[in-house]
C-alpha cells in the first residue's frame, strides 16, 4: 500500500465510522479496507499515556518476569482497600434506595400533578437561573475571545521574547492555546445550558396554558405527610449526606493508596499495556497459534516441552483483541491484524460491551464484509488473467530440510528458518543427526575422575557441544539470587556503539568472582577452564559473569556473539559458553539458523561454541538467537572467553579459514 495513502488513512481519518466507510467507498482497494479497519479500531479508547514513564519498556517488553511478579503483591493490597470499599459502598447506596423507596412510596404524582402550581413556580425560578447562568457565560466568552485577539495581535507586532517593561514576557502562543482551550469548553456549557433553558421553558408554557382546577385536591393536606416531608429533608437527608461524605473520603483514601503504591513499586502505564500487547501479537505469530484458542489463554502441547497443554488463569476481551489488531497493524502485522479484527468481532457476542464497543464491532463487522468481497473479486481477476497467460508461474516449495552443505543466509532465509526452528520444526537430515554422538568425558583431570562431563555434540562443523548437568540446582538458584538485584535493561551493540532496542528484550546483570577457592564462582570458572580446556579465570582471559533473565516475550534477535568494539590485548571473543539456570515451560529455545540447530533451556545445562576461526576471523555460521520465551521464565549465565589469552592453547594453523575441533 503506498505510504501516502496509509498516512492518510491513519492520520487523517479517525473520527467517526460514517467517515471511514465514505473513505472505503472512495479507494475500493483490498488494502484500503484493511487500512479502515485499523482506523475504526483507532475509535477504540486512547491507550497511550502522554508524559508517563514506560517502566516496562526501559528494560524491555515483559523483559522479567520478576517485574510483573513483584505486581502482584502490591495489586493484592490494593484489592482488598476495594473490597472493603466496595462493602462500606454497599452500605451506602442500600440506605439511599430505601431513603428513595420512602419517598416513591409517597405517591409523589398524586401530590403534584402535571397543572400543579407549585410544579410551574419550580420551572419559573429554574428557568431564571438558566438565563442568569447563560448571561455569565456569554460574558467569559466575550472576554475570552478578546484575550485571544488581543494575544494574537501582539504576536504579529512584537517577538515572543520581548518583555512587557515589567521584566515579564508578553503573552504568547501559549496563552493562546489556554484560552482557545477555555473558549471550546464555555461552548460546551452554554449549548447543555441553552438545551435544558429549551426544556424547562418548554414545561413553563405547557403549564401556563393549562387550566389549574384542583378545587382543593392534591398537594400536602396531611399533617403526617407534611412532618414526613419536613423529616425527609433534613434528619433523613442529614444522614444521606453524612453516609455520602464518608463514601467520598472513603473514595479519596482508595485513590491515594493507588498513586502511593504506583510510585512506590513503579505500576504500569497506557505504554506498557501497548507493549505487552505488541508481545502477544509477536508470540501468536511467531508460534502460529491459533488466536481464538490463544485468546482464551490455551497453549497447545505440541509446542510445551513437557508435551502438556497450559491454560491462562484469565481471558482476553472483545476490547482487548481490537487493541492487538491496532498493534499487529502498527508493527507491519497486516495479515494479522485482520484476523485478530476478524476475532474481535465473533467474540463480541459473548461479551457485554459498551456503547462505544458495540458502535466499533458494527463498524468492523460492515468493513470486514467489504474487505472480504472485494478479496473475492481481486482473486478471481487473478484467476482469469492467469488462464490468458501460457505460461505459469512455478511457486516455490518450502524445503523440509536445509542442505546438508551449510552455507550463510540471507536475511529474509535467516529470519524465516528462525521462526521454523523457534516452532520445534526438524531442519537437519536424519542422516546429519545420525553420526552426533554423546559419551562420559574426563579429559584426563583428576578433577572429573569420579564426576566426568555428560557431553553431546550438537554440531560438528562448526563445533557446537552441549554439557549435561553441567551445574546443580543449588548452584544455579545461587547465581539467580546473586544476580537479581542488579538487573538492569538489555543492550545490544551495533556499529554506533550500545543501545535498547526490541532485537533485545530482557534484563541483564553482571557477576563478578573473586580469585579464592571458597568463591562459588570461582569454583564454576575453573570447571569451565577443565571442560574448555582454555584460561578464563582472570579479565585478560574472560569476561564477568552475564546473567540475563527473559521474562514473557523476551528475546534475542539472530545476532553474533563478537564485539564491535573490542580490546587489542585481549582480543574478540573466541568462546561462549552459556549456561541455563532455570526450565522453560514454553519457547525460549536458542537456535541457529545457518545450522538449523535447535537447543531447549534445561536448567544446569549448558552450551559452548567458537565464534572465531582459529585465525581470529569471525565464523558467521554461528550467528544464533534466543527464541520469545512463551511461558514462564529463562534465565542464564554466559562466560565469554577472549582470544588472545590463549594463544598457547588454541594455536593457530598455518591455513585460513580453519575451525576448532576440541575438546
Amino acid at each position: 500500500m503506498p505510504s501516502l495513502l496509509a498516512a492518510v488513512v491513519v492520520e487523517g481519518i479517525s473520527q467517526n465510522y460514517s467517515s471511514v466507510m465514505t473513505f472505503v467507498d472512495r479507494f475500493l482497494t483490498y488494502e484500503a479496507c484493511l487500512s479502515a479497519l485499523v482506523v475504526l479500531a483507532l475509535l477504540a479508547p486512547p491507550t497511550c499515556g502522554v508524559g508517563e514513564t514506560n517502566y516496562m519498556a526501559e528494560g524491555g517488553v515483559f523483559a522479567s518476569v520478576s517485574y510483573v511478579e513483584d505486581l502482584l503483591h502490591p495489586e493484592g493490597e490494593l484489592m482488598r482497600k476495594l473490597e472493603k470499599y466496595h462493602q462500606r459502598a454497599g452500605h451506602t447506596l442500600e440506605y439511599i434506595k430505601q431513603y428513595i423507596d420512602t419517598w416513591r412510596a409517597m405517591d409523589y404524582e398524586s401530590l403534584v400533578g402535571e397543572d400543579s402550581p407549585a410544579r410551574q413556580k419550580f420551572y419559573e425560578k429554574k428557568l431564571s437561573f438558566l438565563k442568569k447562568k447563560e448571561l455569565e457565560l456569554s460574558l467569559v466568552l466575550k472576554d475570552l475571545k478578546a484575550k485571544t485577539s488581543k494575544v494574537k495581535k501582539r504576536g504579529d507586532e512584537f517577538s515572543l521574547t520581548e518583555s512587557n517593561g515589567e521584566g515579564q514576557p508578553r503573552e504568547n502562543e501559549a496563552d493562546i492555546s489556554s484560552y482557545k482551550l477555555e473558549i471550546i469548553q464555555v461552548e460546551r456549557d452554554l449549548d447543555l445550558l441553552r438545551a435544558e433553558y429549551i426544556k424547562y421553558n418548554t414545561a413553563v408554557r405547557k403549564n401556563s396554558s393549562s387550566v389549574v382546577a384542583r378545587s382543593g385536591e392534591g398537594g400536602v393536606q396531611h399533617p403526617l405527610d407534611a412532618y414526613l416531608l419536613m423529616k425527609r429533608l433534613t434528619k433523613d437527608w442529614n444522614q444521606v449526606q453524612e453516609k455520602l461524605f464518608k463514601l467520598t473520603n472513603d473514595t479519596y483514601e482508595v485513590l491515594e493508596a493507588w498513586e502511593q503504591d504506583r510510585e512506590n513499586y513503579e505500576f504500569p502505564v497506557a505504554a506498557d499495556l501497548n507493549g505487552a500487547a505488541v508481545a502477544i501479537v509477536r508470540l501468536q505469530d511467531l508460534y502460529d497459534l491459533d488466536m481464538q484458542d490463544f485468546g482464551k489463554g490455551h497453549i497447545p502441547a505440541d509446542i510445551t516441552y513437557s508435551g502438556r497443554a497450559i491454560r491462562s488463569i484469565g481471558q482476553l476481551r472483545t476490547w482487548d483483541f481490537i487493541l492487538l489488531g491496532k498493534e499487529a497493524y502498527k508493527y507491519g502485522y497486516n495479515t494479522r491484524a485482520i484476523q485478530w479484527f476478524k476475532t474481535a468481532v465473533s467474540r463480541s457476542d459473548d461479551d457485554d460491551l459498551t456503547d462505544e464497543e458495540s458502535s466499533i464491532i458494527a463498524g468492523l463487522k460492515a468493513t470486514i464484509e467489504k474487505h472480504e468481497s472485494m478479496a473475492l473479486e481481486d482473486k478471481s481477476i487473478r484467476k482469469k488473467k492467469n488462464k490468458k497467460k501460457s505460461k505459469k508461474k512455478v511457486t516455490k516449495k518450502k524445503h523440509k530440510y536445509l542442505p546438508l552443505t551449510k552455507v550463510p543466509l540471507n536475511h529474509e532465509e535467516e529470519t524465516a528458518v528462525h521462526a521454523r526452528l523457534c516452532r520445534g520444526e526438524t531442519l537437519r537430515r536424519p542422516e546429519e543427526e545420525s553420526v552426533l554422538r554423546c559419551w562420559l568425558e574426563r579429559l584426563q583431570s583428576p578433577y572429573l575422575l569420579l564426576m566426568p562431563l555428560r557431553l553431546e555434540e550438537i554440531s560438528l562443523q562448526p563445533r557446537i557441544l552441549l554439557y549435561r548437568d553441567f551445574l546443580t540446582q543449588k548452584q544455579t538458584k545461587s547465581m539467580i539470587k546473586e544476580a537479581r538485584p542488579q538487573l538492569h535493561e538489555s543492550v545490544h551493540g551495533n556499529m554506533k556503539g550500545y543501545d535498547v532496542s526490541m532485537m533485545r528484550i530482557s534484563k541483564t546483570g553482571w557477576l563478578s568472582e573473586e580469585r579464592h577457592s571458597s568463591d562459588p564462582l570461582h569454583k564454576i570458572t575453573r570447571k569451565i577452564e577443565i571442560a574448555t580446556l582454555m584460561n578464563a579465570v582472570n579479565r585478560f582471559e574472560a569476561e564477568d559473569y552475564q546473567v540475563a533473565n527473559y521474562g514473557i516475550g523476551g528475546l534475542y534477535q539472530v545476532h553474533n556473539d563478537v564485539t564491535v568494539y573490542h580490546s587489542h590485548a585481549m582480543g574478540d571473543r573466541l568462546g561462549t559458553f552459556l549456561i541455563y539456570l532455570s526450565n522453560v515451560t514454553a519457547g525460549g529455545a536458542t537456535v541457529f539458523p545457518s545450522l538449523g540447530v535447535r537447543v531447549e533451556p534445561l536448567q544446569g545445562t549448558a552450551l559452548f561454541w567458537y565464534n572465531l576461526y582459529d585465525d581470529g576471523h569471525h565464523d558467521i555460521m554461528l550467528r544464533h538467537a534466543a527464541c520469545p520465551v512463551l511461558h514462564g521464565s529463562k534465565w542464564i549465565a554466559t562466560k565469554w572467553i577472549y582470544y588472545n589469552a590463549q594463544f598457547q592453547k588454541r594455536p593457530c594453523s598455518l591455513s585460513p579459514g580453519v575451525r576448532y575441533t576440541y575438546p
